[in-house]
């Protein structure tokens, strides 16, 4: 098994070979949780156009030529993602298992769930995962850390 997102598939491909079977699903809910399996984080790469241009519109244009229609489908099916445009529902066979957990979705957490949102959480995280993936601190401590940090 391996765990990742749904951008990862086409940085994989080679190491996972060509029986490797793609499979998703939706982190289960937790019992009296917040929210249920309609909600995840999900977003894609974004595009901006400089304030201070004079080919505004031009970037805009090439902006809406890159993520519609037939050019955003090509990028798709060439990058193993999936399509920004939703008018094009034919998804690459790698990410086409996420077709249902995305169209179940119905609400969106911010990135990192907003822990980022404090700049001073940053360095806490880091520091703290690294240490949780060399075993020298447990997932409660890990968690206590947070917790502590984030208050």
């Amino acid at each position: 098994m391996y765990l990742n997102g749904s951008w990862l598939p086409n940085e994989v491909k080679e190491m996972a070979g060509p029986d490797f079977y793609w499979g998703c699903f939706a982190y289960p809910a937790l019992t009296d949780g917040a929210n249920g399996i309609e909600t995840n984080n999900f977003g894609a790469q974004v595009f901006g156009i400089n304030k201070d241009t004079k080919l505004a519109k031009e970037a805009f244009d090439l902006i809406t030529f890159l993520t519609k229609g037939e050019y955003d489908q090509k990028l798709a099916d060439e990058t193993v993602g999936i399509p920004a445009d939703t008018t094009n529902t034919e998804w690459p066979a790698m990410v086409e298992c996420a077709k249902p957990v995305i169209e179940q979705s119905t609400n969106r957490f911010t990135w990192a769930c907003g822990v980022e949102s404090n700049v001073d959480m940053t360095p806490v995280i880091k520091e703290n995962f690294i240490k949780l993936m060399a075993g020298s601190i447990t997932a409660d401590e890990f968690v206590s850390t947070m917790q502590d940090a984030a208050k």
